[in-house]
């Protein structure tokens, strides 16, 4: 009797039901399975990771893009919402314009970044003697205009109510466009604001 079947013979008489280690591994004639990954699936796989990429990237672009242009419209809605408690906390007239410098007002868009002073002297224009409450840091990859009464500058009274230097009331509407995306912020005649989305193109004239 040969070796192999000895060995199953053992196996069947000790453990009918166990699978037989002698078998499967003393046998000569057992041939073992080759394991590894075939051309074809890798192309597969390779190609799933390009469906999956091509679809990410795309969506992933316009997430960061959406939340850069949401955390600049914040930035500039705290900025605002800062000059009108600073007015009514003090007292005083505070205005917020923008600025390329830091230091004085500009006719450019927001963009170009922003400052927020205690207009002392109440003429809405930055002077050597007043003081900076707060700085905007200029961001090109965003356009900012806004329509007539609120495109330089946004000055509150000690009464917390947006007004020019000639008393007008400031009510108006900055537009935020970056890549596509838009928003507006709406500024109204008692000084509050709202932030809604808006379409690039909108424009700001008026």
């Amino acid at each position: 009797m040969s070796p192999g079947c000895s060995a199953m013979l053992r196996c069947s008489r000790a453990a009918p039901e166990a699978s037989c280690r002698a078998t499967e591994s003393g046998s000569p004639g057992t041939m073992h399975r080759q394991t590894g990954v075939t051309l074809v699936e890798l192309l597969v796989v390779l190609a799933i990771i390009g469906i999956v990429v091509g679809i990410g990237v795309p969506a992933w672009s316009t997430i960061a893009r959406t939340n850069h242009l949401a955390a600049i419209t914040n930035r500039l809605v705290g900025a605002i919402h800062l000059a009108r408690a600073e007015a009514i906390r003090s007292g005083r007239r505070v205005t917020l314009c923008a600025s390329r410098d830091g230091a004085t007002c500009t006719t450019e868009g927001y963009q170009v970044g922003w400052i927020v002073f205690r207009d002392l002297d109440g003429d809405t224009r930055k002077d050597l003697l007043e003081p900076v409450l707060a700085r905007g840091a200029a961001d090109h990859t965003v356009v900012i205009q806004g329509n007539r009464p609120v495109a330089r500058m946004i000055s509150y009274t000690p009464m917390g109510v947006p007004k020019t230097a000639t008393g007008a009331f400031q009510a108006g509407t900055l537009y935020l466009c970056a890549d596509g995306d838009g928003r507006r912020i709406v500024l109204s005649r008692s000084g509050r604001l709202r932030v809604e989305t808006a379409r690039c193109g909108e424009g700001a004239s008026g």
